[in-house]
Parts: structure tokens; sequence; C-alpha cells
């Protein structure tokens, strides 16, 4: 709707102009005749009242289609008058016609074309016929004898209507083209509008960094995890990222020198808020139509959780290896241990004296309490 009233507000002042121009040079011929001037000077007057009715009508909400179709009948009233005016079949002002049926095509196109074409048609028609039949006279009246003759005539009336239509039916094509191109040029910029919303949403929402550049070092994307992983708050120029980051700064330029060799690396680095961080890379290259490279992608993730779950994974498996270890080990104590109960319960069938009596059995006790250690140890371990 804005597209159409700005539209429509240019073809209003480029009516109120023609209409001045051709108007104004006539006014400038004539301006030795005073009582000549009256009828050029009402016309633009007419010309330059309509148009304001009819921008304050539009803007008001009335119809734009009922609009236009009233200024197209109201225009072929003027330009036919200053035609009768100007020496009607010799008149040179025939070509606004032209002018009024190219506004409709443009517009209603071919139908509103036609229709305008028809009524400029039926109205010089009328005016020819009248002039020739002597009903009215132009006030600037050229016409000699052979004007008058009904060969000369008809031949006129025939090239202005043929051309009438043929202009009608030009234009409205041309325009019909351009309204179905327009649709067509919006439905592409619809949908390059979508994938690009959908392709930046996804680059946006993804949790591992992306860092897009030119050969320049010219930064042209950089996400939203890009900016938390390095810690900044907008998109930054490498030189920027030199005196922030200055290890991340080094591999990516680096990798525009085409230096760095291996795909997959890692390294750690200061982000620009302090942290330490450990940062995993990839890499891949941009190329144009003819090979040549034109830029890079780095793809990167904060290796700071990982590298805590190998330290946790690595715990375990020390713990486990420990535990291994330990069960073996009471393994080790308890066959010897078993040897010693046994060779104490031997020694106990031999006739003792009180005292040793007293201390094989602590030994037999005490290595009962050995063995349900160990034993406790053992089950511990199997957890």
């Amino acid at each position: 709707m804005r597209a159409l009233k700005k539209e429509y507000l240019l073809l209003t002042l480029f009516r109120s102009i023609t209409i001045t121009v051709v108007v104004g040079v006539g006014i400038y011929f004539l301006r030795g005749y005073g009582e000549l001037l009256r009828p050029l000077l009402g016309l633009v007057l007419l010309t330059y009242l309509t148009s304001y009715i009819f921008w304050i009508s539009f803007k008001s909400g009335i119809n734009l289609k009922f609009l236009i179709y009233i200024q197209l009948i109201l225009d072929i009233f003027i330009q036919t008058a200053l035609i009768h005016y100007t020496g009607g079949i010799l008149s040179e002002f025939t070509f606004l016609y032209f002018f009024t049926i190219m506004q409709a095509s443009l517009f209603l196109l071919l139908k509103g074309a036609v229709l305008t074409a028809t009524l400029a048609s039926i109205a010089y028609s009328v005016l020819l016929i009248l002039e020739r039949n002597g009903r009215i006279i132009p006030i600037l009246d050229y016409s000699t004898a052979v004007t008058r003759e009904g060969g000369f005539f008809l031949l006129k009336l025939y090239i202005h209507v043929l051309f009438f239509y043929l202009v009608a039916f030009l234009t409205s094509y041309v325009s019909e083209q351009l309204v179905k191109s327009g649709r067509e040029l919006e439905i592409t910029k619809r949908v390059l509008r979508q994938v690009k919303l959908d392709t930046s949403a996804i680059l946006e929402n993804i949790p591992s960094g992306l860092v897009a550049l030119d050969m320049w070092g010219n930064i042209l994307y950089f996400n939203r995890a890009a900016k938390k992983i390095l810690g900044f708050s907008g998109r930054p120029h490498l030189m920027d990222m030199m005196e922030e980051v200055p290890e991340f700064a080094a591999e990516l330029t680096n990798i525009l020198l085409g230096q760095e060799k291996q795909k997959r690396r890692e390294i750690e680095v200061k982000t620009a808020d302090g942290k330490e961080k450990p940062i995993g890379f990839n890499h891949a290259y941009l190329y144009d139509e003819s090979g040549a490279r034109r830029g890079a992608i780095v793809v990167f993730q904060d290796l700071t959780e990982v590298k805590e779950l190998e330290w946790e994974v690595r715990k375990l498996d020390r713990l486990a290896a420990i535990g291994e270890f330990s069960a073996h080990l009471a393994h080790e104590i308890r066959n010897p241990l078993t040897s010693i109960r046994g060779s104490i319960e031997l020694l106990k069938e031999v006739n003792l004296d009180g005292d040793a009596r007293k201390l094989m059995e602590l030994i037999i006790k005490e290595s009962d309490r050995l063995n349900r250690i160990v034993t406790d140890f053992l089950e511990f371990a199997k957890l």
C-alpha cells in the first residue's frame, strides 16, 4: 500500500507538471494576446485543483481504483478541451492522450488501458466531427480546405485511434510484466529472507564457535558461541583479537596464510575476560568459482568440560587400578595367613605349658581377625 501511495503521488505530480509545462509554452507564445490566455490559465488551475482534490480524497481512504477512473475521465476532458483550443485537427497536443492511456495501464493494466483508449478515441472523434461540421470552431483555427476534406479527416482520426489502442496494449503488456516480475521478486525476497533467518538462527544457536574471515583478515561472521567462548560482547576485528586473545589470533593468521596444515588441534587461550581455556580447532577454506581461495571458516569449542571429564575418567581409572592391586594384595596376604593359622592349630595338639598355649590361642584369634579384615576388604573391592 505504501508503494502504491508513493506511485500515485508521483503520478499526480507528473500530471500537474506536464500540464504546467505544456500550457506554459502556449502562454509564453501568446503573451501578447491577453484574451487568449484565459482558457489556458483556466485549464492549468483546473488541473491543480483536481489534483489536490484527488490527493486529499485518496488520503481520506476513498477507493483508489474509483479515484483513478474519475481522474482519467477528467483528464480526457481537459486534454480534449486543450486540443480544441489549440487548433483541433491540427493541434500538436494530442500526445497528451497517450500519457493518460499509459497512466491507466500502470494502475489498471489492460482493462483500464483499453477503456481509456476507447474513451480518448470517442472524445477525439466527437471533437473532430463537431469541428468538421462547423458546430464548434477552435479558438486558434489553422485549418484549411484541405484539412476539412473527408480523406484527411478520416486519416487523421484513423491514425490517432490506431495508436491509442497500440499504446494501450503495449503499455499494459509492459505493466503486467512489471507487476509479474515484482511479485516474483517479492516472493524471491521473502524466500531469501526466510533462508537467511533459518541459516542465521542455526549458526547463532550451535554450541560451537564459528568465525568466517576473508583473506584480508576481515571477520565476516562471529556467532554467539564464539563471543561467549572468547569473552567478546560484539564482533571484533582481527587486530582487536591480536590484543585480547593473541593465541587465537595467531591461529587465525596462520590459517589465512596457509601455514596451518593440521586440520584438528588444541591450544590454550587466555580469553578477553581473563579466563584460561583449552580450545579445540577445526578449519576449512572458502573458494570462488575460479578456485581461488577467498577466505576461511574456523569452528572451535571450549574443551574445559571435556578436559575435566577426562581428568575424572583418569582418576577413576587410577582408583580402579588401586582397587585391583589391593584385591591382589589381599589375596597374597590371606594365603600365608591361612598357612600360619593351620600351623598353629597343629602346634596346639602338642602338650605345652600355659603361657605357650595362651600365645598360640592369641595368634589364632588375631589371625581370624586379620582374615575378617581381608575378607571385608575384598568385598569392598568388588564394589
